[in-house]
């Protein structure tokens, strides 16, 4: 009995569920056709749930309330097509939709090639049939993709932070559905769409160079590289192709081979921003993996985080930093000028530095101290104590208990009993030229707790590949900054006297009249002077993640 009142149950339960929407309504007569498209388009919007996006197809409309709204207010007339027609209007946006790429974006997202596909199928000329679900659903996939691409070229689609899409959760400005309404009059919707791309002169020029890229690359095709563990000799001849196809090498200049080769692989180097050394290694076998799809799409990314940048972003500001870690790169602007540019080294990609980070610059500090985080003494110093005693004393470090208080004895201390995870005390690293922060730290509030400051081992700045750090930013032109810092202040602190106080090895704190604001960013593409597009490595694979997302590969 009680398996047959469950079998009941679920019948019950069944003959409750309310059927899936038919996707076919075939009509043969053309002046049925409106009022049918008009009835299947009411019940799609007139109540839509607005907790849930529509699917249509498989394919969700994200903008649901908005199209909704949209057709409501013109009783649910469709614009796209008349009598099962389609009209100029179709044919305008669809060809937006079409080459969403031009605008770095990905038509799918947008239901192309969905709504062509449902476009060529609405009418069946054999017997002069039309689908008029067909045709609805073309309308209000229309409809939606206009308002999403609005939204995504004004935002962004990612979350700039978690990397993970947002475009199912983002609000949509209502306004969209004014600008919709003029482009059906004007038949502008490239334009329009246009109009929601930001401002920043270098979103414009890499939207620019990317298209010039795409055109420039269009029918080519990189030799594919074999794996080099299994056949290197193949590995090298691919390279050398490579490399003539990139223009680094002339194959009809005569000479040693593999001289002329190991020239082409350091100019190579050079413009990827790779450690010169004219050999193949693990930063050259992953650049050279790269395709040129791959490379369109790196180009991609970096106009999505452009979308990311708010319009007062630091346009509005006198004088602002801006550090861009794939380019190893700080840049202090104003008024529209660079007053000080400098390489820098940044976090390694065990120990990345932020990627996304504005804060404001407070004050900095000459023969600053080193407070070492926990996990550099426990993983890197406390080995080297173990090995040599005298580390110590050495490098001019001092043994700090967890009150705080220096342990002038600590060479009694057995080292040998402690682990990563059982180091009971906190080195400082006393001030002076030998200090792993240098002369001067520059202090900005963040949680991550990292800040720019200079380095004892300067050599590092000529080296291309700069991702070296456990997250802080070492500034090669650190006087020119400081400089800089104090120039309002220049009664209270003149030129000489700061100089003076880097001369001497005393701490000193400078508080500035005019606190600067910093914006560490990730950019992997730029376009420099004269339009010349950089391409640099994806130090922290963020472009990688990006493009798994969005492209779900």
């Amino acid at each position: 009995m009680r398996i047959l009142a469950f079998i009941l149950v679920l019948a019950f339960l069944n003959s409750c569920k309310v059927p899936p929407a038919p996707e076919k309504l075939i009509v043969r007569s053309p002046a049925e056709i409106h009022d049918e498209v008009v009835k299947v388009m009411k019940d799609r919007l007139s109540a839509p749930d607005t907790s849930h996006p529509l699917v249509l197809r498989g394919d969700t409309v994200f903008a649901t309330q908005l199209v909704s709204e949209f057709y409501r207010a013109r009783n649910f007339e469709p614009v796209f097509s008349s009598y099962g027609q389609y009209n100029r209007k179709y044919f305008s946006l669809a060809r937006v939709l079409r080459d969403a790429r031009e605008f770095g974006l990905i038509p799918a997202h947008y239901h192309w090639p969905l709504v062509d596909s449902l476009m060529k199928s609405s009418h069946r000329r054999s017997d002069a049939s039309f689908d008029v679900i067909r045709i609805a659903d073309v309308e209000i996939m229309l409809t939606d993709a206009f308002f999403q691409m609005a939204h995504h070229l004004c935002h962004g689609r990612l979350d700039p932070d978690s990397l993970s899409p947002v475009w199912k959760k983002a609000p949509i400005d209502s306004a969209l559905v004014s600008d919709f309404n003029r482009c059906l009059e004007e038949l502008r919707f490239s334009r329009t769409l246009m109009s929601y791309e930001p401002k920043f002169y270098q979103y414009i020029d890499l939207k620019a160079a990317y298209r010039e890229y795409k055109r420039k690359m269009k029918g080519v095709k990189w030799v594919t590289m074999p794996d080099i563990a299994k056949d290197t000799a193949m590995y090298i001849k691919a390279v050398r192709e490579r490399m003539i196809m990139e223009g680094f090498l002339d194959s009809s200049k005569k000479g040693n081979d593999s001289l002329l080769l190991a020239r082409a692989l350091l100019k190579f180097q050079k413009a990827n921003l790779l450690t010169e050394d004219g050999k193949v290694g693990k930063e050259m076998i992953k650049i050279l993996a790269l395709s040129v799809e791959d490379r369109i799409r790196q180009i991609e990314m970096n106009l999505e985080r452009w979308r990311w940048e708010r319009k007062k972003t630091f346009r509005e500001e006198k004088a602002f930093v801006w550090v861009n870690l794939p380019g190893y790169k700080f840049i202090l602007s104003e008024k529209d000028t660079v007053v000080v540019e400098s390489r820098i080294i940044c976090g390694d990609p065990k120990h990345p530095s932020p990627h996304r980070l504005k804060s404001t610059i407070q004050y900095f500090t000459i023969y600053p101290y080193w407070n070492v985080p926990y996990s550099i003494a426990s993983k890197e110093i406390l080995p080297r104590i173990k090995w040599d005693t005298a580390y110590l004393r050495k490098h001019n470090f001092q043994v700090i208990d967890w009150n705080g208080r220096v342990v002038e004895d600590y060479r009694r201390i057995n080292w040998k009993k402690y682990g990563e995870k059982t180091l009971p005390y906190k080195f400082r690293q006393l001030e002076g030229e030998e200090n792993s922060l240098g002369l001067v730290k520059f202090f900005f509030n963040n949680k991550q707790g990292v800040y720019l400051h200079d380095t004892n081992s300067r050599k590092l700045f000529k080296r291309n590949v700069r991702a070296l750090s456990h997250g802080c930013m070492r500034l090669e032109e650190y006087l020119a900054f400081a400089e800089f810092l104090v120039r309002d202040d220049s009664v209270k602190i003149p030129k000489d006297t700061l100089h003076a106080w880097f001369g001497r090895s005393e701490q000193r704190i400078v508080k500035l009249k005019k606190p600067v604001n910093i914006y560490i960013r990730y950019f992997t593409t730029e376009v420099l002077d004269w339009n010349r597009l950089v391409l640099y490595p994806d130090i922290y694979d963020l472009d990688a993640k990006m493009i798994r997302v969005l492209y779900r590969s």
